[in-house]
């Protein structure tokens, strides 16, 4: 049922000839940004909406050979309900894109298709990628100065989009001495700005005092009306590429104590992520993943059982990240520039260690005879300078459950091969353990020279 609207070339062919509009543009490429699928007894019983996918289309005038990028978000559902679906979802979607209409239905497809930037959660969605507004509403507080004389206009582009959640977009406000103006801004569907908002000033303040810790983006403000923060753009390589350059060891070592650090520091959440909440959340993505595939019953629960049977003794609770990965993070300079501050919580450290590690083990880039010892070297390396490590018993724990979340985000995203990725994910869950998950390795504890 969503192999079709999983396949960009058909779904191009679709949008073509399917939305009103387009008869005067050419769809020259379509690409899957986001998915996510969902299944409950409501997707099944109800035709509520099962699968929700993000496109960008390349469009061209026909008369102009003008090219353009629309993102779409279509919402499938079952059993006809898009056509009562449309009638509610009619009034939000009141913004003209730059092609076509604000929503549409594809009876066929039982499916709703927004165009960006319309969102049905996301009413303020227009406001915050209309970069001229945005450059005066930050220039009023004094966060940016008055553009350049011939400079060109702002722009805004979509940088992630998490359809109904959150949007993160590129602002360039021209230039002043010559230099680009430039910035990220992030809106959210509820206050969840406003915690964020306060995180990014206590965090950048901590930076600029403590050479250790990670790099925060200066703050430029924030916006009640719009749900939204905004942070300067930061030069900077990607943390992957890093660690796996010439100077991975450096930079592992450097990625394990700015966690440290960030342990360490006060308190900046107030959620608590228990194991028992952790575990019972699990049991639920477990529910959801058999409901999916019967087949998977048998792997997650080899996992789960020991979950269940070994509950972790906690260490002192911290902040933690919450959504710790390598694509969170810049190399800039001689430090790690740290981005995403909203899923902040209060929990054990080794939820962060762990998260890092089970999402390295799950990359389907991964190879244990390049990635391996960077993997044990930054456990290695955090359990040498956190200042109150967790235990290697609680670690493994948190390594197993971690595990176990990403094999249901690998159903949640849905990509062709989700079944042998959640298998594999679960597979590393029931071995547990560093030892046991990779193959034996000398480690040396690289510091800066």
């Amino acid at each position: 049922m969503a192999a079709p609207l999983l396949d960009a070339d058909m779904m191009g062919g679709w949008f073509q000839h399917s939305l009103p509009g387009y008869e005067h543009v050419q769809v020259r490429s379509c690409r899957i940004h986001q998915t996510r699928r969902r299944i409950s007894r409501k997707t099944e019983q109800q035709g509520a909406p099962f699968l929700g996918v993000v496109y960008t289309l390349e469009l061209c005038d026909r008369d102009t050979d003008t090219v353009m990028t629309q993102w779409l978000y279509a919402k499938a559902y079952t059993l006809g309900a898009s056509a009562a679906a449309l009638r509610e979802a009619s009034a939000a979607a009141q913004t003209r894109p730059q092609v076509g209409l604000p929503l549409v239905r594809i009876e066929p497809l039982d499916m709703l298709v927004w165009a960006l930037p319309n969102d049905p959660a996301l009413p303020h969605l227009p406001q915050f990628l209309d970069a001229t507004l945005v450059h005066t509403l930050l220039g009023c507080a004094g966060s940016l100065h008055k553009q350049e004389p011939d400079s060109p206009l702002p722009k805004a582009q979509i940088f992630r989009y998490e359809p109904e959640e959150h949007c993160t977009a590129y602002f360039e406000f021209g230039a002043m001495n010559g230099e680009p103006i430039a910035c990220y801004g992030k809106t959210y569907v509820n206050g969840q700005w406003l915690a964020a908002a306060r995180r990014i000033e206590v965090l950048r303040w901590r930076s600029q005092s403590d050479p250790g810790s990670f790099v925060i983006a200066q703050p430029l403000g924030s916006s009640d009306a719009l749900h939204a923060v905004w942070q300067v753009a930061v030069q900077g390589q990607p943390l992957r590429d890093c660690l796996r350059g010439l100077r991975g060891e450096i930079w592992i070592a450097r990625l394990a104590r700015a966690l440290a650090r960030l342990h360490a520091a006060p308190s900046q959440a107030e959620d608590l992520l228990s194991p028992q909440m952790l575990l019972e959340r699990t049991q639920k993505q477990r529910a959801k993943l058999v409901r999916a595939d019967a087949r998977l019953a048998q792997a997650l629960d080899l996992a789960l059982h020991h979950l269940q049977c070994n509950p972790p003794v906690v260490t002192p609770r911290v902040t933690i990240h919450g959504d710790f990965h390598v694509d969170q993070m810049l190399c800039a300079g001689e430090r790690v520039v740290l981005f995403d501050f909203d899923n902040f919580a209060t929990g054990s450290p080794a939820h962060d260690v762990a998260d890092f590690v089970s999402q390295w083990l799950t990359d389907a880039s991964f190879r244990p005879e390049r990635d391996a010892a960077l993997v044990r070297g930054f456990v290695a390396h955090y359990l040498a300078c956190a200042p109150q490590p967790p235990s290697r018993s609680e670690l493994d724990w948190y390594l197993r459950l971690l595990c176990l979340r990403k094999a249901y985000s690998f159903f949640v995203r849905h990509r062709a091969g989700w079944r042998e990725r959640v298998l594999h994910a679960a597979a590393l869950a029931a071995r547990g353990g560093l030892d046991p998950m990779l193959p034996p390795a000398a480690l040396a504890l690289e510091t800066d020279p």
